[in-house]
């Protein structure tokens, strides 16, 4: 099996394309990433039903992340990886959700981690 490096695009300072495109394209990404963030969070301040509020809106990137390394492994691009997360975003949610309520038991979420990777696993082969 041929492992095959990720393409990184560097995009040079000094190419008007950088400073017109690139530049506010990337700031404003990360101005509504931050946005979003701060919103998840004031999330958590509401007693006793936030932190379980900010689990479930960020499940689907949790089931995202412990997929993600299983698909890598399985060679798929970042399009195939992105397909199969919007196709199949309901899995993905309730994966999540189960793996994010696992980590929040304090003596357990170490062990939680690894049997969620397990999980993966065998998900990914009893449906691929």
């Amino acid at each position: 099996i041929k492992l095959v490096a990720p393409i990184r695009y560097y995009v040079p300072i000094t190419t008007t394309y950088f400073w017109i495109y690139h530049l506010p394209m990337k700031i404003g990404k990360y101005a509504i990433i931050c946005i979003l963030f701060i919103i998840q969070l004031s999330l958590s301040f509401i007693p006793i039903i936030g932190p379980f509020l900010f689990q479930m809106s960020i499940s689907p990137y949790i089931g995202k992340i412990y997929l993600t390394r299983i698909l890598r492994l399985q060679h798929l691009n970042n399009l195939q990886r992105k397909e199969r997360f919007y196709n199949h975003f309901g899995l993905f949610v309730s994966f999540g959700i189960t793996a994010a309520l696992l980590e929040t038991i304090p003596f357990l979420s170490g062990v939680a981690v690894s049997t969620n990777y397990i999980s993966t696993g065998l998900w990914l082969i009893d449906n691929y």
